[in-house]
């Protein structure tokens, strides 16, 4: 299962309203609420054809609509409340809808799960031995590869596998393998079964 997005086209209307009144979004959106919209949806205020990367993008909580976080990408990722776990939402949930960003949070469990599994060694279409996790999300196995390039191990004080706990309970993940370090054959670029922290 994946996140639907649908395109309101009100961009302008809204922009009008928030220069006139300062209208909440939540507010002006009443009247445009698709009626079967779930949480974890995204709506855009723009047309498909006139979006430009993540702007007027807002993800649906439940109760209201909410704003991308710019904090690890300047495009735009899922909010914290986005938690990937076994039974609600996935690692490539948002994939076809936030654009350029496929930044996602892991629950505790799906975290602990990972730091237990830390291995060193080779995986399909990585030329060298990298740090790496296998365990399973929901009904799928995933890899979570450890970006340890991008530090200088030498300044670092700890070693990679305590590094790489620490990112894992840390900070968000990503979505396939995105890392220039990483030399890997065209055919895994895009595979949803590979992740990334760093």
């Amino acid at each position: 299962m994946s996140a639907a997005i649908y395109y309101l086209n009100c961009k302008d209307t809204f922009e009008l309203d928030q220069t006139t009144y300062d209208t909440d979004l939540n507010e002006f959106l009443i009247p445009y609420r698709p009626y079967a919209i779930r949480r974890g949806d995204c709506i855009c205020l723009s047309t498909e054809e006139e979006r430009f990367q993540n702007e007027y993008v807002y993800v649906y909580d439940g109760r209201q609509f909410t704003n991308l976080e710019t904090t690890y990408h300047t495009y735009g990722h899922v909010p914290s409340w986005c938690t990937v776990s076994d039974s609600e939402f996935n690692p490539s949930y948002w994939s076809d809808v936030i654009w350029h960003s496929h930044y996602f949070f892991p629950a505790e469990d799906i975290q602990v799960r990972a730091a237990h599994s830390i291995k060193f060694g080779l995986l399909d279409g990585i030329e060298h031995p990298v740090y790496h996790a296998t365990f399973p999300i929901g009904a799928a196995l995933y890899t979570l590869v450890f970006d340890h390039e991008s530090f200088e191990l030498e300044d670092m004080p700890m070693d990679v596998i305590e590094l790489f706990v620490q990112r894992i309970h840390s900070e968000p993940w990503q979505l396939g393998i995105c890392s220039d370090y990483l030399e890997y054959e065209p055919a895994i670029t895009n595979s949803y079964n590979y992740l990334l922290v760093g």
